[in-house]
């Protein structure tokens, strides 16, 4: 990747200018306030271990908590999420994987919001 002008900004292959560390904007007070950064965020599993950046997809059911009070397959369900673009996975290889932020993101979209 090519440097640009500007300390901590890159651009894309496609010449697209973008700046590091990115915007989080599921937790920014407004979604196009590039001032805000994402902050680590110390999550845990069911069993006490922390959650790592990116999970497999057992991992993912775990940490959603489908296997325990959800539906009677998970995976089916992990994929109807994806295929309804709810969730976003990452193929690695052959297996999906799913990024932390990612989970932390549908989990706050789906939540349901008091009306105003």
């Amino acid at each position: 990747m090519e440097q640009a002008g500007a300390k901590g900004a890159s651009t894309t292959r496609t010449g697209k200018q973008r700046s590091w560390p990115r915007p989080c904007p599921s937790l920014s007070p407004r979604a196009n306030d590039t001032n805000t950064t994402c902050l680590p965020v110390t999550c845990f599993m069911p069993d006490g271990s922390p959650v790592p950046e990116l999970l497999l997809e057992s991992e993912a059911i775990v940490f959603l908590r489908l296997d325990t009070d959800g539906p009677a397959d998970p995976a089916r369900t992990l994929k109807y999420y994806r295929d309804k673009g709810l969730l976003h996975g990452t193929r690695i290889g052959k297996k999906v994987r799913y990024a932390k932020q990612e989970l932390l993101r549908f989990i706050d979209d789906m939540t349901e919001r008091p009306r105003k």
